[in-house]
């Protein structure tokens, strides 16, 4: 069984005082991995992306880095967190007010195109549920750099009267099933990667416990 070194666990100790995080332990963001992080897009480390809400402040790719390693993804998966964070900044999203409201909203990162399956974002059973790293640590990059970047600490500054589940991580991959893609409804070439962020609920489970056919349904 392997430990980390002393100066390792507490740099970790300090990443987590230093402001808040989820809860969940992180992966000390090492100056070697960060840079493997940031080696996989062409924007620069000191590229700002946006305004994080509701501190307020400026969110550098480099920043970004360093949220996708505390929360376990791989290098490969940093374009998709990147695309997700430049979203929630949009104006139109409004993620200062879905970062403060009393509502449970969060947001659900939605992954389109073969850049699903060449990083392995999981669309099938369980999607957003446990055992897949891609969607679990893309989802959890994204939530990091919204409390420990925009500064949502609950209680404090996000005051959702009991959370839930997915804002440790929500994510999952679209399935091509003959439909026409999510993102090519929005102007996207269905053959282009592309991620659509939601503020999305806690899960429904809708029952039909009556119907016996397809046509009933």
């Amino acid at each position: 069984m392997s430990e980390l070194s002393p100066g390792a666990q507490a740099a970790l100790e300090a990443a987590m005082e230093d402001r808040p995080g989820d809860g969940l332990p992180l992966i000390p963001p090492t100056r070697r991995a960060v840079d493997a992080t940031l080696a996989s897009v062409q924007e620069g480390s000191g590229h700002v992306l946006g305004i994080m809400a509701p501190a307020m402040e400026e969110v550098t790719v480099g920043d970004a880095a360093v949220c996708a390693v505390m929360a376990g993804c791989k290098p490969a998966y940093f374009p998709v967190v990147l695309a997700a964070l430049e979203a929630v900044m949009e104006p139109e999203f409004n993620f200062l007010a879905i970062q403060a409201t009393t509502e449970l909203a969060s947001p659900l990162v939605i992954v389109h195109g073969p850049i699903a399956e060449q990083i392995g974002v999981h669309s099938g059973s369980g999607c957003i549920g446990p055992g897949f790293r891609a969607n679990a640590t893309v989802g959890r990059a994204v939530r990091l750099a919204a409390v420990r970047l925009g500064m949502a600490a609950p209680g404090e500054t996000d005051m959702a009267t009991f959370g839930h589940g997915g804002k440790y991580a929500a994510c999952f991959a679209e399935a091509a099933c003959g439909w026409e893609p999510l993102h090519a409804t929005r102007g996207f070439r269905a053959e282009q990667s592309a991620v659509t962020v939601v503020a999305a609920d806690a899960p429904v489970n809708v029952n039909d416990y009556a119907s016996g056919s397809a046509e009933s349904v």
